[in-house]
């Protein structure tokens, strides 16, 4: 089929100059009258000389008009040539049994009345080269000899379609627009659009291309094959949803409207395997507890690579689990302050496998800072062995040490870390210096002295070596002795 396919108008001129005229409220619409004044202005624009003379459009085929009149209903809602569902303006001859050697549409929006509409038209050089015959694009003449013309209103602006033809058909003999028969023989239906398409597993909903269906209307639509690829008879394309697996899906659009032969076409739809991808999770990499918590769960672990993924906890304490529904670890109660690393790898059978390492920290529990209630410490002697033991209140264990810069023990004595200070003074004199006492809750200081005195004198006769005992004083002759000399004097 050859046509012109002419540029889109709003009664050209009149929109250059004033934009799309509408109609009063109380106008009288004779859209019959106003289609037929249309054709006698056409054929008045053809029959001038300086347009050659051209004969008249025949006018009154009732299949012709009727397609007109389809698509000035369409061009209410869909200002173009193509139709509503993007199929060309021309698909609508074919439902209406028409089937010329060439065809062209002029369409129009606004207008008062014919007279404006058809200067519009010829002041369009697309618009004037339809109304006058013209020529195809490849220079080959159209020769259109019908012309179908239809108006309708919406929203008080008028719309305009025309139809020219170039072929056989006739009317019932006296041009009623109203009138006429259609004597184009019934054509059988057709069919022609995509056969196969090609997606990949993961693809969103989607649909085909739209499919061309010709031949005389009304023309029924079936389809066969997978039931999830459904046809859409408004837009005439198939509707293909999300989700089919890796596999073929054929499916078979056929089309018979009582006249043979019936036609068919089968679409397959190829959905391919979507490409493995190797497994990967993200996710919380730390959290903190304190010594008490109830049992709890991390964040959501976030998975990725093809389905399926395997998570496994593959080293740690028994006591956090994960948890493949909620994707997250579990946490019991009763873990003590400490570090607690774990490991999850995740595997779907492609290289390599992810491996995540999650910690959990817990601290230990706010306690008693210690107070050290030991106040002073008993003297010593050089020589002489010491030891004493200082006390402190608050969480045990508590760790003792001397501040360093703070003083220093007696020679000879040291402070162990469980407060004992012990050992043998080598050296007399006063000793100050500070000890500390260290719990997990804070730490305490306080200021102590020591008094070590010298070593006793040995006596005058002395020899080294010796060992010398002490006499016990015997009481009874110290009292005889006392007695006598008190009598005496």
């Amino acid at each position: 089929m050859k046509r012109i396919l002419s540029a889109l108008a709003i009664v050209t001129a009149l929109v250059m100059l004033s934009g799309v005229f509408a109609l009063p409220a109380s106008a009288a619409i004779n859209t019959d009258g106003f289609a037929k004044e249309v054709v006698r202005l056409v054929n008045i624009e053809r029959a001038k000389p300086e347009n050659g003379g051209l004969p008249p459009l025949s006018f009154g085929n009732k299949a012709l008009n009727d397609a007109a009149m389809q698509r000035a209903k369409e061009i209410t809602d869909v200002w173009s040539h193509q139709r509503p569902d993007d199929r060309s303006y021309d698909t609508v001859l074919a439902e209406y049994g028409i089937v010329p050697s060439s065809s062209g549409e002029n369409i129009a929006k606004g207008g008062v009345s014919p007279a404006q509409v058809v200067a519009g038209w010829m002041d369009s050089d697309g618009h004037r080269e339809n109304i006058l015959g013209g020529v195809y694009h490849d220079g080959t003449p159209l020769n259109f000899n019908w012309i179908g013309v239809a108006v309708c209103e919406k929203n008080g602006i008028l719309y305009w379609a025309q139809l020219f033809i170039g072929g056989n058909v006739t009317d019932d003999g006296d041009n009623d627009p109203k009138g006429g028969n259609v004597s184009s023989t019934p054509v059988a239906p057709g069919i022609t659009g995509p056969t196969a398409m090609t997606l990949t597993e993961g693809y969103t909903a989607t649909t085909t291309e739209a499919y061309t269906i010709t031949g005389t209307s009304p023309i029924t639509v079936t389809r066969t094959g997978d039931t999830r690829i459904t046809w859409n008879n408004t837009t005439k394309k198939l509707n293909i949803p999300a989700g089919l697996t890796a596999g073929t899906y054929p499916v078979t659009i056929a089309v018979s409207n009582g006249t043979a032969p019936d036609a068919a076409i089968t679409f397959t739809l190829t959905v391919t395997a979507a490409p493995s991808v190797a497994p990967g999770i993200t996710g919380p990499k730390t959290m903190t507890l304190t010594e008490g918590y109830t049992a709890t769960a991390t964040e959501a672990f976030a998975i990725t690579g093809t389905a399926p993924v395997t998570v496994t906890k593959t080293g740690g304490d028994a006591r956090i689990t994960w948890n493949n529904t909620t994707q997250k670890l579990d946490i019991a109660a009763g873990l003590t302050a400490g570090n607690y690393p774990v490991t999850l790898t995740a595997s779907n059978g492609t290289d390599p496998d992810a491996e995540f390492t999650f910690t959990l920290g817990v601290m230990r529990a706010p306690g008693t800072a210690p107070f050290i209630t030991t106040y002073s410490l008993p003297g010593g002697a050089v020589g002489v062995g010491y030891s004493q033991t200082l006390a402190a209140t608050g969480d045990t264990p508590i760790t003792w040490s001397l501040v360093t810069g703070a003083g220093t023990l007696p020679n000879g004595l040291t402070l162990s870390a469980s407060g004992v200070i012990s050992g043998t003074p080598t050296a007399a004199g006063t000793f100050s210096f500070t000890v500390k006492a260290e719990n997990d809750a804070g730490t305490y200081t306080t200021n102590l002295s020591i008094t070590v005195s010298a070593a006793p004198a040995p006596p005058t006769n002395y020899i080294p070596g010796t060992t010398y005992e002490a006499t016990p004083i015997n009481w009874f002759l110290y009292y005889v002795c006392f007695g006598w000399l008190w009598m005496r004097f």
